[in-house]
């Protein structure tokens, strides 16, 4: 069976208000007490192993309460970036220990996986972009939107395209917003792309 995290949690959530109600004579109950009870039996009975991918996002009130919760006996928790997490206690707290430990270098060594060449590219603000920084109270969050959607960035992210040892690109974002403003600006530039 293959799930989020936000609906196991959401099922747990109905199963703790379902036995809250139990026990208070409580008719406030989210999900139908039979699809409850299964959902949670199905969960807790069938399987004698769970898969936690992206575990490092266990401090997270959803993913914690999956990991504390389920009584599933033998746990397997994946993660590429445990360490850099800072919360790797709380992951071999409720998944157990690390019992293999691999780097992204060993992996690109031995051919498995391509070798990053990482190039930081610095690009000026626009006085725009200063004096929204300056204004803001929130800086972290106006450091991060600006560091986002800075208008000198896209010359830059088309003259990379350009070159001549780039054949196929995957740009990663974190918004669908961005990513949509980096398609159209390819695309009024002539370079076809998907988004």
């Amino acid at each position: 069976v293959v799930s989020t995290y936000q609906l196991l949690s959401q099922y747990l959530q109905d199963y703790k208000a379902y036995q809250e109600s139990i026990s208070d004579n409580s008719t406030d109950i989210r999900r139908d007490k039979q699809v409850v009870e299964d959902t949670i039996g199905f969960f807790t009975e069938k399987f004698g192993l769970v898969i936690a991918d992206e575990s490092h996002h266990i401090q997270a009130e959803t993913f914690r309460l999956i990991a504390m919760n389920l009584e599933i006996p033998k746990r397997l928790a994946l993660s590429a970036t445990i360490e850099s997490s800072g919360h790797s206690s709380l992951v071999i707290a409720t998944m157990g220990p690390i019992i293999y430990d691999l780097t992204y270098g060993a992996l690109a060594r031995e051919g498995y996986i391509a070798p990053i060449c990482y190039r930081k590219i610095f690009v000026p603000l626009t006085q725009d972009e200063k004096n929204y920084l300056l204004r803001e109270e929130n800086r972290v969050g106006a450091q991060s939107k600006i560091a986002r959607e800075a208008k000198n960035k896209y010359p830059v992210l088309l003259k990379l395209l350009k070159a001549p040892f780039v054949s196929q690109t995957l740009i990663f974002t974190t918004r669908i917003s961005h990513a949509e403003k980096i398609h159209k600006y390819l695309l009024k530039h002539g370079i076809d792309n998907t988004c």
